[in-house]
């Protein structure tokens, strides 16, 4: 049995054809982009094997096909594993959104223990404003300490790399 790909550009070209669009026609009203016209054409070539579910959705509302006529060319066993992919799609959003709301509450506890910022001042910025927070003041710190070394003797402001700090 051949691919949905392949029974989906057999099913687009005569779509096409039946609305008296050319391929670059079809790319346009489909996805905006007249460059397009090289996938629709290797689509109905037979070339596109798994064709993304956004191209699938974009050409069936450009050519109104209905969805359920759509289904009726998918495998059972291709509806089961898209069906999967997208739970996992989902499923990895979700953890990462997870993640991020967890990095977003440690670099707070972080600037607000470690810095003495105002909790209620640093919840106004997002995850990346925090940590370009941090790294500027982590960057202060050092700068701080590497001048204490200097002026100490710990640190000789010749040595390779430190000559950008002579200045301080």
């Amino acid at each position: 049995m051949p691919s949905f790909g392949i029974r989906l550009g057999k099913m687009v070209a005569e779509f096409r054809a039946a609305n008296e669009m050319s391929q670059k026609d079809l790319a346009i009203a489909a996805f905006n982009d007249e460059a397009q016209r090289y996938w629709v054409s290797k689509l109905e070539g037979g070339r596109v094997h798994r064709p993304h579910e956004r191209k699938v959705d974009a050409l069936r509302l450009a050519l109104g096909i209905p969805l359920e006529t759509i289904d009726e060319i998918r495998d059972p066993s291709e509806r089961e594993a898209e069906l999967l992919r997208t739970e996992q799609e989902h499923s990895a959003a979700a953890e990462t959104e997870a993640r991020r709301k967890q990095d977003y509450e440690d670099m707070i506890r972080i600037l607000a223990d470690h810095h003495g910022e105002s909790e209620k001042e640093l919840r106004r910025l997002t995850l990346s404003g925090l940590y370009r927070l941090k790294n500027a003041i982590d960057s202060r710190e050092r700068h701080a300490q590497m001048k204490r070394d200097i002026k100490a003797g710990r640190l000789d402001p010749t040595e390779r790399g430190c000559y950008r700090y002579k200045t301080w």
